[in-house]
């Protein structure tokens, strides 16, 4: 009885042992992505909005937001979203990047959601994007912009 207890213990702490090593692994790839995502937003974003050029976008889209939307789906949207004008600020990014163990071949293999404050010449917005790495290239997969400038665009005329 006691050999077998001795034996669990051994590989309990074996186990322990694994378990922190993959953590410090992780922990370390995981910090090295972020650091490429943040990156990657830093580059793109202000590309994106410079013009408000969906074809930018659409160029560093991931094939799931390809297949969501079209190029003129984007096109459309970009015309609403230029109404911020011109960004003046962009904070830097805030998120998480999640790694992707298992999966297809051609699937990602780390994916990431991210938030940046902004200041545009109409006024401040939060810009939100999932971001997904294939291979060795992050793509977008998500973009959305919130603002309560978009409210006064859309205000309903006052009732007289």
């Amino acid at each position: 009885m006691n050999k077998i207890l001795k034996s669990f213990g051994a590989i309990f702490i074996a186990l322990i042992f694994i378990s922190a090593i993959a953590m410090s692994v992780a922990s370390s790839k995981i910090s090295k992505l972020e650091g490429e995502a943040v990156q990657f937003i830093n580059s793109e974003i202000p590309q994106i909005t410079k013009e408000w050029d969906s074809n930018i976008l659409y160029e560093i889209a991931s094939p799931d937001l390809k297949a969501k939307a079209s190029s003129e789906d984007l096109s459309k949207l970009f015309k609403i979203l230029s109404s911020l004008g011109k960004l003046n600020k962009l904070n830097a990014p805030n998120g998480n990047i999640k790694i992707k163990f298992f999966g297809k071949n051609n699937s990602s293999n780390a994916s990431g959601y991210f938030e940046c404050q902004s200041d545009f010449e109409k006024g401040p917005a939060v810009i939100k994007l999932t971001l997904e790495k294939y291979q060795d290239q992050w793509l977008v997969s998500s973009f959305h912009i919130n603002s309560v400038t978009f409210l006064e665009i859309i205000k309903p005329p006052e009732k007289q």
